[in-house]
């Protein structure tokens, strides 16, 4: 019987999934983030699932609280979660520039008039739609799945 699996996504590391569901970041898609947790580490997967289950227990509905009671503090605290969330925020703005740099750009590059090694039996030309340029080493479409997750990362700030 035949087995497919996905190639290496940075999709797959429990560190981003971890910080997404502790602190109550939402994507609207989450499909392919879920398929991922089946290449993480048992332990971190069931960690990851522990954070998602807490629902209004995120860090994220914990500081709504706060700021919902006027509680004293509640600013700084919110302006230290939203400097959290624009770390993250700045690496997936950082990743999403390096995968337009080194693999979209230099897909482009190529063409389908540029000689290359990747040319089928009948010497068709080489194009990004025929070859890995434009998605991630998972598969996933990489611009299209990686700009959700940079929004939703913006979305989950909180306004003081």
């Amino acid at each position: 019987q035949r087995l497919c699996f996905y190639g290496g996504s940075a999709a797959q590391s429990s560190l981003f999934a971890a910080l997404d569901s502790a602190l109550g970041v939402q994507h609207d898609d989450a499909s392919y983030l879920v398929e991922m947790m089946d290449y993480m580490p048992p332990q971190h997967k069931a960690f990851i699932q522990y954070l998602g289950e807490g629902g209004s227990m995120t860090i994220r509905n914990f500081i709504l609280g706060l700021k919902t009671c006027n509680a004293k503090n509640a600013e700084k605290v919110i302006q230290c979660y939203n400097s959290a969330l624009k770390a993250i925020e700045d690496f997936r703005t950082v990743h999403k520039g390096i995968v337009t740099l080194y693999i979209i750009q230099n897909h482009r590059k190529l063409g389908s008039n540029s000689p290359s090694p990747e040319r089928n039996g009948r010497g068709d030309a080489y194009t990004i739609e025929k070859s890995a340029g434009g998605k991630g080493t998972g598969g996933s479409d990489l611009l299209s799945f990686l700009e959700p997750l940079l929004n939703d990362t913006k979305k989950a700030s909180i306004s003081q």
